[in-house]
């Protein structure tokens, strides 16, 4: 047996640099390593102020379906002001649970005794993009993550070509493309990384015409990946002055996808990207997990096999107003189920790529909802079998 510990405290000012969402993410690595005997997972309150730093322990780590928590301990929790709205929301958290299924998300391949890029999937994960860890390369997934750790494995670019030419989407990082070049990686993509970096706070996303430009919260800086016009496609751009690189680029390769995304070198200001941008990120991920949120940062997305989920707002976020749902599919209906509430799609797509738009709204920082997806019949087909409102549809969630 073993035990996953899922302390993550204050990231700003705690010098074990644990994104909260690790504290999902560990115990799903863990279970992978040992699938049936991860016993649980526990955490401690120090370090954690406001209170809801260490309720959000409790959360992710209910979440990641822990078979326990274990709360240390006694000397440090007897009085303590945190133990009564722990358990209030451990109480909602858990009926949830008993609706929810097993967690799915998109595999994050990092192989045993591997190092770099480190937490980026867990600085991804509060982006609302639901990742899984696993120290094995998942060849029957339909896509996969890689950051620089994958290249821990020396096998690791003959197993993506595989993977990529049957079909599969890998998602890659920068660190990745780069660290991978002179390994073959060159046979997948014509991108190359040639020691210059840029800084900026302008982006467009593809397809938007100018000046349909959009703004992040802060200048970031980003390796410049070249690349071979009409080989390499750019998903979205940062602008420099009369220029533009890309941020998100895809490539085809035999059946499938490599789409590789240039990771800034200030992960934690990856939440201070445009939302528009975020969505162009975000929608890249939706396959294992059909469906993806388009909105602000610092959302983490909990996905479970029955087509239900959960959204968290994390403290300290900026987070504020309406977050969008928006399947790979056509959908019904999104039921919350904490009122029984059935919300109809502002918006469908059947022709083409099928698609259905739920608008929700997120109360703020702290905020936890659940819902379950009503797929229609015919989700993956161009037609709309029962009559679906395309008006939007306002709802008091109070």
């Amino acid at each position: 047996m073993i035990y996953t510990g899922t302390e993550t405290r204050d990231t700003k000012h705690s010098d074990q640099h644990l994104p909260k969402y690790a504290s999902f993410s560990l115990v799903r690595l863990l279970e992978n390593y040992a699938p049936g005997r991860n016993g649980g997972g526990w955490f401690d309150p120090y370090g954690c102020s406001p209170i809801e730093l260490y309720l959000e322990q409790a959360y992710l780590t209910a979440f990641a379906r822990a078979k326990e928590l274990c709360l240390f301990c006694w000397g440090s929790l007897y009085k303590n002001r945190v133990i009564a709205p722990l358990g209030m929301q451990l109480e909602l958290i858990d009926r949830f649970l008993d609706e929810a299924g097993d967690c799915v998300g998109v595999p994050c391949y990092l192989p045993p005794c591997s190092q770099g890029e480190d937490h980026l999937e867990d600085f991804l994960g509060m982006l609302g993009i639901p990742l899984i860890p696993t120290p094995d390369f998942p060849e029957s997934s339909k896509s996969v993550f890689l950051t620089v750790q994958a290249l821990r494995d020396e096998h690791v670019v003959e197993k993506l070509e595989r993977f990529v030419a049957a079909g599969g989407r890998a998602i890659a990082t920068s660190g990745f493309i780069i660290g991978a070049q002179g390994r073959g990686i060159e046979q997948l993509t014509s991108l190359r990384y040639r020691g210059r970096r840029f800084s900026t706070d302008e982006f467009q996303e593809d397809g938007m015409m100018a000046p349909g430009y959009v703004y992040s919260r802060a200048k970031l800086t980003f390796p410049l990946l070249e690349h071979r016009n009409n080989t390499t496609w750019a998903l979205a751009k940062a602008v420099v002055g009369e220029e533009n690189y890309p941020i998100v680029m895809r490539d085809t390769y035999g059946k499938g996808q490599l789409v590789t995304i240039a990771v800034p070198d200030e992960y934690g200001l990856l939440h201070s990207l445009p939302p528009e941008i975020l969505k162009g990120i975000r929608s890249q991920f939706a396959l294992d997990v059909p469906y993806y949120i388009d909105g602000p940062a610092q959302v983490s997305l909990f996905a479970y096999d029955n087509d239900v989920f959960s959204l968290y707002s994390y403290v300290n976020s900026l987070t504020r107003g309406s977050v969008r749902v928006i399947t790979n599919g056509v959908a019904d209906a999104l039921v919350d189920l904490r009122t029984g509430m059935r919300m109809l799609p502002s918006r469908v797509n059947s022709v083409g790529s099928a698609s259905s738009t739920f608008d929700i709204f997120m109360l703020g920082q702290g905020d936890i909802n659940f819902y379950r997806i009503e797929w229609n019949e015919n989700r993956e087909g161009t037609k709309v079998s029962r009559g679906v409102s395309s008006a939007p549809h306002d709802f008091d969630l109070s």
